[in-house]
């Protein structure tokens, strides 16, 4: 099914509720329909946020980031919608807290640059993420490799390895000027790998 565009579209059994989220902001026509599917479903980009249906969990390292956090969830209107866990989303009080909820439809890791931290997390992450669900990942170009500290490859390094570790995920990649930015973004899709049956 396509990503529906139009509010009366929206399957209400999923509980999805739509809301202006974006509204206010100023970007391209394509761009605000895109960003809004995603909001449909009350997930929003931060460093790294895992969401499922009408909740939001985001984890933020640093005391210094929670006023900020919160100050953007208030312009966003999905206060009410998200739950903040500070540490690292590797972390096991904070992985202990993700598995209570159960499986995420979309993860998405805005976090470190590093090809370790990146790796690390998806690892984590992976058996939260329900059947069908997909991680979205930031900084996956190839320009934004060399944003690596240890210069090991970045992201889309830890991106390609941990896909190609696992036989039912699947990346797609985006580099400018499909992604807006130098810095690029890649989806990462799960399902069943689907044996088929002798003929």
């Amino acid at each position: 099914m396509a990503i529906p565009t139009d509010p009366h579209q929206i399957p209400g059994d999923r509980g999805w509720v739509v809301r202006g989220v974006f509204e206010p902001l100023e970007f391209s026509d394509a761009y605000t329909a895109t960003l809004k599917a995603i909001a449909e479903d009350e997930i929003s980009p931060g460093h790294s946020d895992v969401g499922i249906r009408n909740l939001l969990f985001t984890m933020v390292p640093q005391d210094t980031y929670v006023e900020r956090l919160n100050r953007y969830l208030g312009m966003a209107n999905l206060t009410d919608h998200a739950t903040i866990l500070q540490g690292f989303s590797h972390e096991p009080r904070v992985l202990e807290q993700l598995n209570a909820v159960g499986g995420f439809d979309m993860i998405f890791v805005d976090a470190c640059h590093d090809y370790e931290a990146v790796k690390t997390e998806l690892i984590a992450l992976r058996p939260m993420l329900s059947e069908n669900g997909f991680f979205v990942l930031h900084d996956t170009s190839e320009h934004a490799m060399t944003f690596d500290n240890e210069g090991n490859g970045g992201v889309r390094r830890a991106a390609c390895e941990f896909c190609a570790e696992h036989d039912d995920l699947a990346p797609l990649f985006f580099e400018y000027p499909m992604w807006l930015n130098p810095c690029g973004a890649a989806i990462i899709g799960k399902q069943s790998v689907m044996t088929p049956s002798p003929a």
